[in-house]
């Protein structure tokens, strides 16, 4: 029987005259391959490390390629050489399961190999076991209608939660959401419908309701999802929206799918909800990453020790009615380990996309037409203000309001004004010359300006009537705008940190460059933020601490304080 348990660790202890036996050679391989395995666990992950691709050959059979994947006891499975099998000949599989989908399961085994007569050396044999001189470590493939549990310790798992929220032999329609929100800040609701048939259309409608968040204002999302309109991501029709938590200290998110507001049509086949769908995430005024990581800390034992899987979903096998293959999803559920070479390459990846990024602000300065020309607001400022009429008054009289803060500090703004109309009933504002509207009897007639104070950050509105009223007030409703002079920009003098990768490990070192723009090359004084977040010399090398998160680094011009520049730094455990 295989044992699967990692403690506790007993190794031999020898000495002079001890007698070994097999239990002391079973103890000897026990200990090793156990330390190996929890290594692999805990520093590996869990999932396929490479390879292990799973390729249709025909409607009734398949291949799994070679390679290599680590199962929830950190035991190695390797499939050497492509594996080509008959559906039929994998266990699972019954015609049962035709005009559906199963999931294509490896498993690690081992098996007893190599007979030898025991009878030879004057031992009798204790059992089928006995028999055998060797063990060969080998796996098995299986077909089940049984999908992995939600909570497999896999790295996904950490960073978002994942709900079905509708799953029949032709559709499956997924609720993905960050399993943390940072407080007040944008995240994406994510709403994914696999299809056993692409070419099938279909159109989804769904009101999601949101607690503790917000969509365009709203606390709901009217979403509609058509076939022919929604892009195909990793095999799956994908939709993402953008939402905003509330600015709460600590509370969950909820996003709620009641059966009424769920309907999905295909073929005029209109497909409901049984039951409501609810998904969670916590929201907090943390750094998110520090949230999930301590989670994957604090949980990751727990799950690698006490609650490992045994197996690993390679594929999402779908068939048509009579039972035949038809097409392949690999690794459904992202099990999968995240290698040195793979984070290698993402970085590669990531410092080429920042380079590009660089290039476009460093070209920027060669549109110096168009940069005079293009001014975008960089601060903004709202507010509303009542102006006094007392009884009423005739044409050509004017009125003015008391002095008002815009808020926007010292200096030029722009202010635009518009006139609110009166009766209760109605809610709009006219901004410009009401006399353009035919349908004017719910607004004062008047004309409006503002005078700007810039030494004193305050102006005054003021209204001359163009035609007698016997309203008490006038409403306005004002917004100030804040510009910044582009082309004054792109002649500051600015400094780019550059970094080989965006990540390291624990306890590693990284060389950090500067990049100057609209400056000659000089000497920088560099510093690390805050506490126990590393150390970095006077060469721009930081040194890791020897705990995971992100951390900032800053540079700071020797001779000019006022010209720095930030950057962050991911140290993975």
């Amino acid at each position: 029987m295989i044992n699967l348990s990692y403690f506790p660790y007993k190794r031999n202890r020898y000495y002079d005259g001890k007698l070994l036996t097999v239990s002391e050679f079973e103890m000897e391989q026990k200990y090793m391959n156990d330390k190996r395995r929890l290594s692999n666990r805990f520093l590996g992950g869990f999932g396929v490390v490479c390879g292990l691709q799973v390729v249709a050959v025909s409607e009734g059979r398949i291949s799994v390629e070679p390679g290599v994947a680590l199962d929830g006891y950190g035991r190695e499975i390797v499939v050497s050489k492509p594996d080509v099998r008959r559906l039929t000949d994998l266990e699972g599989y019954s015609a049962q399961t035709s005009a559906s989908k199963q999931y294509l399961y490896l498993e690690y085994d081992e098996r007893p190999t190599d007979e030898v007569r025991r009878q030879e050396y004057g031992m009798e044999p204790k059992g089928e076991d006995g028999c055998c001189n060797s063990v060969v470590e080998n796996y098995i493939l299986y077909l089940s209608d049984r999908t992995p549990e939600p909570d497999t310790g896999t790295i996904d798992t950490f960073y978002r939660t994942q709900q079905v929220a509708y799953e029949d032999d032709q559709f499956q329609v997924q609720l993905i959401l960050p399993r943390y929100l940072a407080s007040g800040k944008p995240f994406y609701l994510t709403v994914r419908v696999l299809s056993r048939d692409l070419s099938r259309t279909f159109l989804l409608k769904m009101r999601l309701g949101l607690h503790c968040a917000r969509w365009k204002g709203k606390d709901f999302i009217d979403f509609e999802m058509r076939s022919q309109t929604t892009p195909l991501v990793e095999g799956a029709y994908q939709m993402s929206c953008l939402c905003h938590s509330m600015n709460i200290t600590e509370d969950l998110a909820q996003i709620q799918l009641e059966p009424q507001d769920f309907s999905l049509e295909a073929e005029d086949v209109v497909r409901k909800l049984s039951q409501p769908v609810q998904l969670q995430a916590v929201i907090t005024n943390r750094p998110v990453e520090d949230c999930a990581t301590e989670d994957y800390s604090a949980r990751i034992f727990q799950y690698a020790s006490y609650r490992p899987c045994r197996d690993v979903c390679l594929a999402t096998l779908y068939y048509d009615e009579q039972g035949k293959l038809q097409r392949v999803s690999e690794v459904p559920f992202g099990q999968r380990v995240a290698t040195n070479g793979q984070l290698i390459l993402e970085n590669m990846v990531l410092k080429e996309r920042i380079s590009w990024m660089e290039q476009r602000l460093l070209s920027s300065k060669d549109n110096g037409n168009q940069l005079e020309q293009r001014e975008n607001p960089v601060a903004m400022a709202v507010g509303d203000a009542v102006i006094p009429l007392g009884i009423g008054g005739k044409a050509g009289k004017r009125f003015f309001s008391e002095e008002i803060t815009h808020g926007l500090g010292l200096g030029k703004v722009t202010i635009v004004l518009g006139v609110e109309e009166n009766e209760f009933q109605k809610r709009g504002v006219v901004y410009g010359s009401p006399e353009i509207f035919d349908e004017r009897q719910a607004v004062v007639m008047a004309e409006t300006a503002a005078l700007l104070d810039p030494s004193k950050g305050t102006f005054v509105i003021g209204a001359r009537l163009l035609e007698p009223t016997t309203q008490y007030e006038l409403k306005i409703h004002w917004t100030a705008f804040r510009y910044e002079d582009q082309k004054k920009l792109a002649q500051e003098k600015k400094m780019l940190i550059v970094s080989p990768a965006k990540s390291i490990r624990v306890m590693e070192s990284v060389y950090l460059s500067v990049k100057f723009i609209q400056m000659n090359p000089t000497d920088v004084i560099w510093t690390v933020v805050g506490e126990n977040s590393g150390s970095i010399n006077s060469n721009g090398c930081y040194m890791a601490p020897n705990h995971p998160g992100v951390y900032e680094v800053q540079a700071v011009c020797a001779y000019d304080p006022d010209v720095k520049a930030n950057t962050f730094l991911v140290v993975k455990p």
